[in-house]
């Protein structure tokens, strides 16, 4: 087996372990306990009913817990690069072996997704909470298109941010503890700077809200007189950040250094 494969191999063993507690107490806090109570107040009546109606609310919890995981994994860097450079494995090696492992978790993200989605659908095609498909499901004529395009477009965005959260990930994985805490502290305020300066932009009319949501429109994939939004816009656009982040992170990634006072990871 070789370093990538292997390396591969402890990431996932380590992600999936992580994902898969994750879901089970998804499943049992948004799942289980609901239908628990309803048994033990009611007993067997109606109990399909809220599991039913569980379901939608699960489908909403598989996308929030995705997100939060998938950034998560590509966050964690430091540790593990202790303990990768540790045990003789390069920089390059590792960083490939990462992005190889959280695609493989974006694909076990997708597929838990779809089979919330569906099970939420169940006996009630109102209960459909994926928001591709209330906005791209129906720019192709064809259905299976429709869907092929739904996991493509789901992946790259899943990606994207596994990519955003590597390269937060090695930003900070450079800095000191009170470097990071000026960061975290400091973005929020950045934000407020942001957000005010566009809000004097627009009052002073240097920019109209005409054009900003015409940017939006575009960004969203706003085909116009096609009646639908085209999902390949954006995901052009989530490609390309995604690619910048990879690239950002991969130039962080050969700057990494073992901390003077700071143990490595070992297991």
């Amino acid at each position: 087996m070789n370093k990538i494969a292997a390396v591969v191999k402890y990431d996932l063993s380590n992600y999936l372990r992580l994902v898969l507690i994750a879901y089970a107490w998804i499943i049992g806090l948004m799942l289980g306990v609901p239908t628990i109570i309803h048994v033990i107040g009611k007993g067997f009546t109606g109990t399909a009913e809220t599991i039913g109606a569980q379901l939608t609310t699960l489908s909403f919890g598989a996308i929030f817990v995705n997100l939060v995981l998938i950034f998560y994994c590509g966050f964690l860097t430091y540790e593990r690069f202790a303990f990768l450079i540790q045990n003789g494995v390069s920089r390059r090696t590792g960083w490939i072996a990462k992005l190889i492992s959280l695609l493989v978790l974006a694909g076990v993200a997708i597929i838990y997704g779809l089979l919330a989605n569906m099970l939420s659908l169940m006996g009630d095609q109102s209960k459909n909470v994926s928001l591709y498909w209330s906005l791209y499901g129906h720019f192709y004529k064809n259905g299976v298109l429709n869907i092929l395009s739904m996991i493509l477009t789901n992946l790259i965005f899943l990606l994207l941010v596994a990519a955003g959260g590597m390269m937060l990930g090695a930003l900070f994985a450079l800095l000191n503890r009170r470097q990071q805490r000026a960061i975290l502290v400091g973005i929020p305020l950045v934000l407020i700077v942001i957000f005010t300066i566009i809000g004097r932009m627009v009052s002073e009319k240097v920019i109209t809200w005409e054009k900003i949501d015409n940017f939006i429109r575009f960004v969203m994939g706003d085909t116009g007189p096609m009646g639908h939004l085209n999902p390949v816009v954006p995901s052009i656009i989530m490609l390309v950040l995604m690619l910048a982040c990879l690239a950002i992170s991969r130039w962080l990634n050969v700057r990494l250094r073992l901390k003077r006072g700071e143990q490595p990871f070992n297991e």
